[in-house]
Parts: structure tokens; sequence; C-alpha cells
């Protein structure tokens, strides 16, 4: 009876113990599939789009009535226009994304993802801790007046 003999796994970069810990990040980015990476990429742009947005909201909020005329925006318009707003915003953001995180090689060998890339999952994380303190520290205070 013969043994199976067991598949060698696929040869990743390997994630060397003595680099910077930006350098593991984008190493280990590059060990991720295209489409893990472009979900990593969508999360980011919608973490720094949502806090945009409740940004705006929490600036606007306050804002009475009739002192919210900007040009010829009226109040009544101006959610639809924020909505673009933000969608372009949301939009454009992916595409830097994607641009640091994947490229627009249509080469066999998909392009490596290097510093800019975990530059851009830092922030990106970093935004989105920051918007859940900022939305968990109003809902404290909410709560308590």
């Amino acid at each position: 009876m013969t043994k199976k003999r067991r598949k060698s796994p696929p040869r990743h970069i390997i994630i060397a113990p003595n680099q910077p810990p930006i350098d593991r990040l984008a190493t280990w980015l590059g060990n991720r599939s295209r489409a893990v990476r472009g979900l990593i990429c969508g999360g980011v742009a919608l973490s720094f789009t949502i806090a945009l947005a409740l940004l705006l909201y929490g600036s606007l909020f306050n804002v009475p009535a009739n002192q919210a005329k900007i040009g010829p925006i009226n109040l009544s318009d101006l959610p639809l226009v924020l909505l673009v707003l933000l969608s372009i915003t949301g939009l454009v953001l992916y595409w830097v994304g994607w641009r640091v995180m994947i490229g627009f090689d249509a080469d066999e060998m998909p392009l490596q993802p290097g510093r800019p890339a975990a530059l851009w999952v830092l922030i990106g994380a970093s935004v989105f801790v920051l918007t859940v303190l900022g939305a968990v520290i109003s809902l404290i205070l909410a709560i308590g007046s």
C-alpha cells in the first residue's frame, strides 16, 4: 500500500523576523490572494468614507434650517448632494487603495504590495478604530445626559 504524498504548500514570500513591522505587513499583504486584497481595499475605503460622513453629519447637525443654504443648494437638497459627494469620495478612495494594493498590471505574476499598501491599511485601520472610539464616546455622552 502506498502512502499519499502531501502536497507541498505554495511558495509564498517568507516573512523574515528581522524586518521592520511595516515590511512584515507588506509581505503579509503580498501573501494574500487578489480577492482578499480587494476586500481589504474596500474595507479601508469604506472606513474612510464612513468617518467622513460622520464628520459631515456632526458638523451639519446643529445648523439651523434657515442658515443651511450653500449657494444654490437648499437644506432639502443637502442629503442628496452629500450622498453623491460621499459616493464619489468612496470610489476615489477605493481606486487609490486598488492602485497600492493590487495595481493595474496585466502580467501573469501579480504585483507585490509594498510599503504604500501597508501604510494604506494601517491608516485605514487607525481611522476605523478612531471612528468606533468616537462613536462609543458619543453614545456614552448621549446616554449620560
